[in-house]
C-alpha cells in the first residue's frame, strides 16, 4: 500500500482537509467534492469501490471533517455515474459526442 504524493496547491489557495489515495494501486476512479472552500478527493482502483465506499462512511463518521451523509450520496452517485459510463464502453465502445444542432 502506496499513497501517491499530492500536487502542492498554491500557497493562496484553500488546504483540502481529506485527500485518499491509499490502497488504490490505478487512479481509475477520482470523486471530488468541493464543500466549505474544501476540496475532497477520493480515489481508487477498478474493483475497489467498496474499499472507498467503506472510507467514505469512515470520514462521515469522524468528527473532525465536515462531511455528511448527504456529501457521501452525492460521491456515492458520482461513483455510480462513472461505473455506468465504464460499463458502457466496454459494452458499446467509447462515447461520442453527441452534435448540437
Amino acid at each position: 500500500m502506496s499513497a501517491e504524493p499530492m500536487p502542492q496547491p498554491e500557497p493562496d489557495a484553500p488546504q483540502p482537509r481529506l485527500k485518499l489515495a491509499e490502497d488504490c494501486a490505478a487512479r481509475e476512479h477520482e470523486l471530488v467534492l468541493n464543500k466549505n472552500g474544501q476540496q475532497y478527493v477520493f480515489r481508487c482502483a477498478y474493483g475497489k469501490e467498496h474499499d472507498l465506499l467503506l472510507r467514505l462512511a469512515d470520514e462521515v463518521r469522524n468528527p473532525n471533517t465536515d462531511l455528511d451523509w448527504f456529501d457521501a450520496a452525492v460521491l456515492s452517485h458520482q461513483m455510480g455515474v462513472k461505473l455506468k459510463e465504464r460499463l458502457d464502453e466496454r459494452n458499446h465502445g467509447p462515447r461520442r459526442p453527441t452534435p448540437r444542432p
